[in-house]
């Protein structure tokens, strides 16, 4: 439950910002926070060989035809050592 209050919280500013954005209410527009760890600071936590190239695939993905063609700039990619619990939250 907690888990789902919280998404809550972060999708109803980005739904308010995208009507703004638009002009038109009901007219949606696409936002993506793509975060990718290959290597955590947390000494115990395996590396991930492709957590991060993945993460840069899906977000090129993201700005095709067949991804949505969300803009480049509604993009926030954040991999590795970029990816802080600080950027995240930014990010949202």
């Amino acid at each position: 439950m907690k888990y789902f209050l919280l998404s809550m919280i972060f999708v109803l500013p980005m739904w308010l910002q995208a009507q703004q954005a638009t002009g038109q209410p009901g007219v949606p527009t696409t936002y993506a926070v793509v975060v990718g760890i290959s290597k955590y600071a947390t000494k115990g936590i395996p590396a991930l060989k492709y957590a991060n190239k993945d993460a840069q695939v899906f977000a090129s993905f993201l700005q095709t035809n067949s991804g949505g063609s969300v803009p480049k700039e509604n993009i926030r990619l954040l991999i590795d050592s970029n990816a802080t619990t600080a950027a995240v939250y930014d990010a949202m």
